[in-house]
């Protein structure tokens, strides 16, 4: 049953109290007697960072301290730094690729991606002269996702004279 509100508010007690368990990965709700489940959806919010109820703890303290913390993924944070990176490639034109072609429910999948990345300032738009292929690619839970394909921009790549290390070393 969906409760008629603003915004929606599960706290761990009412949980408790019912003796449900709440299955993430496969959006279900799951009685902790009976083993019977029940379909579930995810509610979206206006406020999605992580809030806190009650009296002031040391969570609080460090949620507060540290608000960058529980800002969601694809949100875009304030930079502080101001550093620049730059790939050196070999001389020559700049390495491009033509736009594959997506069967009609692909294509809508990818536009509305693209578009969330933009509203969500994880991409930006571009008109420069260098361009990689982006395909989708399903992720385990039949969920599309994008993926870039740079391997024409590696073979351009002029390799680090350091570097990285290997994390073991």
């Amino acid at each position: 049953m969906v409760a008629d509100v603003q915004i929606p508010i599960i706290g761990v007690d009412l949980l408790a109290n019912l003796n449900l368990l709440v299955d993430c990965r496969k959006n279900r709700n799951i009685d902790g007697v009976t083993s019977l489940s029940t379909p579930a959806q995810k509610a979206s919010t206006p406020f999605p960072n992580l809030k806190t109820i009650g009296i002031s703890t040391l969570t609080d303290d460090l949620l507060a301290e540290f608000p960058d913390l529980t800002c969601p993924s694809g949100v875009p944070r304030k930079v502080r730094h101001n550093t620049i990176h730059h790939i050196k490639t070999t001389p020559g034109p700049p390495v491009h690729c033509q736009p594959r072609r997506l069967v009609p429910e692909r294509l809508g999948i990818a536009k509305a991606e693209f578009e969330a990345m933009l509203r969500h300032g994880t991409a930006r738009r571009s008109d420069g002269p260098w361009t990689s292929a982006l395909p989708l690619v399903a992720k385990k839970d039949n969920v599309w996702r994008p993926c870039g394909d740079y391997s024409a921009l590696t073979l351009q790549k002029i390799p680090d004279r350091y570097s990285v290390r290997h994390i073991h070393d």
